[in-house]
């Protein structure tokens, strides 16, 4: 959750070098409605972040990898089920409560939907890997991430505008979910994604 806001912070910053006060501001609106599909991620991490420390502490990697994917099937649904309720009342909600000058296009909110949605998507890899003692790594794809969105963002946003903030979110937040997913699975033998591993069992 750090990380996402962190991106968050430094993609507003970005924005408002090339663009005016008012798309900055709007950007800001859709960040804060969108994060609300990751409060789920955020929840659960706080349940089963020590159990995964006593399950490591145990040696019981079996465990690890029973609360990962049952927490994580919650995790998927849930997220999907708000992510395209608030995508489809996006435009009412923001209307209704703070008119239409606050509205961005759906095409754009879609893009800064996905960040939140991904990420909870690839389930608690990062809280694995810190609980198990691999916090250096965590970190440093955290750092490469980090750079990975700065740099998109000083690349795409003089030409995309607000939608290369987007999807220099989008590419940022994909990258670390995609490698410590993976480094959770090389290092420990533990998946953290229900979907993930639905899709690679067919």
């Amino acid at each position: 959750a750090r990380h996402q806001i962190f991106i968050a912070f430094l993609d507003i910053i970005c924005l408002g070098f090339f663009q005016a006060p008012e798309i900055v501001g709007n950007y800001k609106l859709a960040v804060q409605i969108s994060s609300i599909c990751g409060l789920f991620l955020h929840a659960i991490n706080q349940i089963t972040q020590p159990r995964f420390a006593k399950s490591y502490s145990l040696n019981d990697y079996y465990q690890i990898q029973t609360i990962a994917l049952i927490s994580n099937r919650l995790v998927s649904i849930c997220s999907l089920i708000v992510s395209a309720f608030v995508f489809l009342f996006y435009e009412k909600f923001i209307i209704l409560f703070f008119g239409v000058d606050f509205f961005i296009s759906k095409f754009t909110f879609l893009i800064i939907l996905l960040s939140p949605l991904i990420n909870s998507l690839f389930g608690s890899s990062a809280e694995i890997l810190i609980m198990s003692g691999n916090e250096k790594l965590t970190l440093r794809w955290a750092g490469i991430s980090l750079f990975i969105g700065i740099l998109s963002n000083i690349l795409l946003v003089p030409f995309m505008g607000i939608n290369g903030v987007a999807i220099s979110t989008l590419l940022a937040t994909f990258v670390r979910g995609i490698t410590l997913w993976k480094k959770c699975f090389v290092l420990l033998k533990v998946k953290s994604s229900f979907v993930l591993d639905q899709i690679f069992k067919i």
